[in-house]
């Protein structure tokens, strides 16, 4: 309808500003995150990452998310499941073990906080923690 085209084009008027943001904020992670605990996700070269989300790698996870959770700090884990192991596509036949790579990253993938409403200085303070769990 004409309320929801009106909204949709003044999202879409924001949307370069919103991306480059995001960005920017993943900038800051790449830039203050300094340990080997944490591997962030590097986009091709003929790639522009819209980042949707902010997928990471991390040896301890779900201690790492724990531990961020005590400080009030948000993280996410996306495809915590690989596909293959889902009910929907057992009829493929898969099983464990079939797709190594893909189960060993679903054991790793955790995002953190990187909206575009972000400070510089709160990605820090993330950051400072991230490599505090890791020392």
């Amino acid at each position: 309808d004409a309320l929801n085209a009106e909204v949709l084009n003044f999202r879409l008027s924001r949307l370069k500003s919103i991306i480059t943001r995001k960005q920017k904020n993943i900038g800051y992670y790449k830039k203050f995150i300094n340990t080997k605990g944490i591997k962030i996700l590097e986009s091709n070269k003929n790639e522009k990452n819209s980042h949707s989300m902010f997928v990471t790698l991390c040896k301890k996870r779900n201690e790492l998310q724990k531990y961020l959770e005590r400080f009030k700090i948000q993280t996410r884990i996306y495809y915590k499941t690989p596909l293959h192991l889902y009910k929907a596509t057992k009829f493929l036949g898969f099983k464990k073990g079939d797709f190594p790579n893909a189960e060993k990253f679903a054991k790793q993938v955790l995002s953190f906080p990187y909206h575009q409403h972000l400070k510089k200085k709160e990605i820090k303070y993330v950051c400072k923690k991230i490599n505090d769990f890791y020392r």
